[in-house]
């Protein structure tokens, strides 16, 4: 069960060199990026956090200018966009020309859509601002990714790198086949862990999922405010 803290991948690095006969100097741009390999392999969203662009200076309003704006550079997937002064929630177009040139006559349909492509948003709005919720890849005052505060994902990042490297090492005949192997397996282990540490659920979620499922009346228009009510309980009048 994961408890919505963070640790500095800086920790983790010194973590690689005090546990584990490592000798050769390591690149910290390469662990970084092996580490955010690990946290995608993961597959847990709740390993990131969400972002709403225009809420604070680092995240502003995504400009939509001929149709198109440029997505946040810490985009990992998109979870819902709306328009920014009348709080219209978009939906992902189904149109097969969507990305086509608009004409000087273009107009507008009944609702308002997107779709997304090399980094930026197409809209069929030609002017205007976008308030887009995100998931997005935490990080540090310095830049350094941030890791959940669980010691399986932890390990797991741990011992993922240590692989990477024993892996090279193996490949140039520096190491025996049995210790790549073992570093091998302590990396199967350690992510298939960490992956059900961030998939468990705790009570509070349990009782918000039960409440999506067990419907008196379906909520088919929920999208439309964000699924603001999504998860909240139903009860029959009592008579």
């Amino acid at each position: 069960m994961y408890n919505g803290k963070y640790i500095s991948s800086a920790r983790l690095i010194e973590r690689i060199y005090a546990n584990h006969a490592i000798e050769e100097h390591l690149d910290p741009v390469w662990i970084l990026e092996h580490i955010g390999d690990c946290i995608d392999l993961l597959g847990c969203n709740i390993a990131y956090i969400n972002k709403v662009t225009g809420y604070d200076d680092l995240t502003p309003t995504v400009k939509i200018i001929g149709f198109k704006g440029i997505l946040p550079c810490d985009l990992i997937s998109v979870i819902q966009v709306r328009e920014y002064c009348s709080k219209t929630i978009l939906r992902e177009s189904t149109d097969s020309f969507h990305h086509a040139k608009k004409s000087p006559g273009y107009v507008i349909g009944v609702d308002l859509t997107y779709k997304i492509q090399d980094g930026q948003i197409e809209v069929n709005f030609e002017m205007g601002e976008l308030e887009i919720s995100y998931t997005a890849f935490p990080t540090d005052s310095k830049g350094y990714p941030l890791i959940p505060d669980n010691i399986k994902v932890i390990l797991a990042c741990e011992m993922y790198v240590v692989e990477r490297v024993m892996y090279k090492l193996f490949m140039r005949n520096d190491i025996a086949a049995d210790k790549y192997q073992l570093a091998q397996q302590e990396r199967m282990y350690y992510l298939g862990a960490a992956t059900m540490a961030l998939d468990l659920p705790s009570m509070d979620k349990m009782e918000s999922i039960k409440n999506s499922w067990l419907r008196l009346i379906p909520h088919i228009d929920d999208h439309s405010d964000g699924f603001v009510s999504h998860s909240q309980g139903e009860e029959r009048f009592k008579v």
